[in-house]
């Protein structure tokens, strides 16, 4: 996959630990406001090598992470986020989907797994006892996911309705 000028590449991310991220997210520093355009979340992939976060407010979802190619040579790990589509989320919802990208990294999905409803599940349970684990979240943080993922998840090959995704976050929590 080539990478694309309209990408606007806005941060490097160092190799601090996802629960280092929700401490500062607690402090309210997840997506940009006006007029600024760093987003600090940092995030390690399987082998711990930082994850870019890349800008595509054209993409057609919420986020999704890849591997940077270029020339098709992996050149490492990034998330693909939409920022218009995140700020219109709760901030629990803004900071589950971004936990969830960082699952995929962490669990090696874009290593070892093939894509699909398993894999996104795996996911959505890393990001939850992550937050849970961090203590950013409590259960009314669960329950403002849960509802975003009623209102807005649609299903595909890759993701079970929101509904049930909803559900199934309670069979996460430890």
């Amino acid at each position: 996959m080539r990478l694309k000028t309209t990408f606007v590449l806005f941060l490097c991310l160092s190799f601090l630990s996802i629960p280092a991220v929700f401490s500062q997210a607690k402090q309210g520093r997840v997506l940009p406001s006006e007029g600024h355009k760093y987003l600090d979340t940092r995030c390690t992939d399987y082998y711990s090598r930082p994850v870019l976060h890349v800008r595509n407010d054209s993409l057609n979802d919420v986020a999704f992470s890849d591997l940077m190619r270029h020339r098709g040579v992996p050149m490492g790990p990034m998330t693909i986020l939409n920022i218009r589509r995140l700020t219109k989320l709760s901030k629990a919802s803004q900071l589950f989907f971004i936990a969830h990208e960082c699952g995929h990294h962490v669990l090696g999905h874009l290593y070892f797994r093939q894509p699909g409803q398993m894999a996104e599940q795996e996911a959505d349970c890393y990001a939850i006892r992550s937050l849970i684990r961090s203590g950013v979240f409590t259960l009314n943080d669960v329950a403002d996911v849960q509802e975003d993922m009623r209102k807005y998840a649609q299903p595909s090959r890759m993701h079970i309705s929101g509904e049930e995704r909803a559900l199934a976050l309670i069979d996460c929590m430890e």
